[in-house]
């Protein structure tokens, strides 16, 4: 059993294998190799199914369209990130409010925020630039290229 922890999501995960061969199994699996039965079961928390129906809610906006999937995926990316810019905004919003937190802490936790903030802010600017880039080159409509636009609210 293999328990992760993604994005503040627990995940587990159970691998199952073949049992191990002694010599004289090995000598007769070297000349007849048959294939090894491999397994994997994932299991979400409820955080996790949660998390996933709630991603499944926001998009659905965006699964609807009569878009092509190449552009659902990069307009769903967009989100995220613009998502996470907006998390980070705030939380630095609440450490310049927070009094209780000694100036140094507070300071060195700002400017980590501000270079997490520009690193999103660098990755959307990539994200929008290769969406644009894309409805190029699939040749999409002027009402198509609004409506994606429209999508991830611009």
């Amino acid at each position: 059993m293999i328990s992760l922890l993604t994005q503040n999501v627990p995940l587990s995960a159970t691998i199952a294998t073949a049992p191990s061969l002694n010599k004289s199994e090995a000598s007769a699996a070297d000349a007849a190799p048959a294939p090894v039965p491999k397994s994997l079961e994932v299991s979400l928390s409820p955080e996790a199914t949660k998390k996933a129906a709630d991603e499944k809610k926001r998009n659905a906006d965006i699964d609807a369209s009569p878009l092509p999937d190449g552009i659902k995926d990069s307009l769903k990316a967009i989100r995220e990130i613009q998502q996470k810019i907006s998390e980070k905004l705030e939380e630095l919003t609440k450490l310049m409010a927070d009094k209780s937190m000694n100036a140094e802490t507070r300071e060195k936790r700002t400017k980590q925020l501000q270079i997490e903030i520009g690193s999103l802010t660098s990755a959307l600017s990539s994200a929008e630039s290769a969406l644009n880039k894309a409805m190029s080159a699939q040749n999409l409509s002027a009402d198509d290229r609004k409506l994606a636009h429209g999508l991830i609210g611009k």
